[in-house]
């Protein structure tokens, strides 16, 4: 996932400070989450993380806290290894202090924890290159659709729903630029009490295009393709997991 520098145009850091295992994060040693404020250079394809993300523009209350991040690659057809984008994990971190303090002790723990549902998260994507979108969905796809299948045949539909939607942001030439944000949130829906997975894509911080799906299956089946047994990126979903078992310790 790329080492962490202390670079960034966030706020200082908070004092009193407990080092995590990698250098771009700090934790209280009292009782209670205490994340950066910092912004995080994800070194590998030089994307930034914000320590906090705002959910919904009316309501500055609605926000998710920087857990960790690191960088999804590929081979190119020289069989040269290119990085692909950059993707981060954001938090409700209050609550998830609360829900899983001092029941993560492993990495598996915490990557099971993360993937389960009742906790307000976001991956947020950042492009390191201008990307096909067919085959961007058919990647997550490729981790996620079988497990679907075995667990939620029925839900399948709402895999495709989401893939057809994902592949048409890339317009007639089916290619997003460079630097386009990918939001993946998963969280309840207030007006029915339902889970819904919301996709963003977004330029700065102009959404350019929304898609909600409720569907606790989908949500949890791009949770898995990133942070289970067989993740996009084993650095990413590594570094993501040992924060959490340092956040919840």
């Amino acid at each position: 996932g790329g080492r962490w520098d202390g670079r960034g145009d966030g706020g200082g850091q908070g004092g009193g400070g407990q080092r995590g295992r990698h250098s771009g994060m700090a934790f209280a040693a009292n009782d209670g989450p205490r994340l950066t404020n910092r912004t995080v250079l994800e070194t590998e394809t030089g994307a930034k993380f914000p320590p906090v993300l705002v959910l919904d523009p009316t309501d500055e209350t609605d926000t998710v806290r920087f857990l960790g991040a690191g960088c999804v690659s590929s081979r190119n057809w020289r069989f040269k290894l290119v990085k692909d984008y950059a993707v981060g994990l954001y938090v409700d971190a209050d609550k998830c202090y609360q829900k899983y303090k001092k029941k993560v002790p492993t990495e598996q723990a915490a990557r099971d924890a993360l993937v389960e549902p009742g906790l307000k998260k976001t991956l947020r994507i950042v492009l390191a290159r201008e990307t096909d979108t067919f085959r961007f969905a058919k990647r997550i796809n490729k981790h996620m659709e079988d497990k679907i299948a075995q667990e939620h045949f029925g839900d399948l539909m709402w895999l495709e729903m989401w893939r057809d939607w994902m592949t048409e942001q890339g317009g007639y030439h089916l290619k997003l630029p460079k630097g386009i944000e990918i939001r993946l949130t998963w969280s309840v829906d207030p007006e029915n009490d339902k889970e819904m997975l919301t996709t963003e894509i977004r330029r700065r911080d102009r959404v350019l295009a929304s898609k909600r799906i409720h569907s606790r299956t989908l949500a949890w089946g791009i949770y898995d393709a990133f942070l289970g047994d067989a993740p996009l990126s084993e650095s990413a979903s590594g570094d993501i997991a040992s924060r959490m078992m340092n956040l919840c310790r």
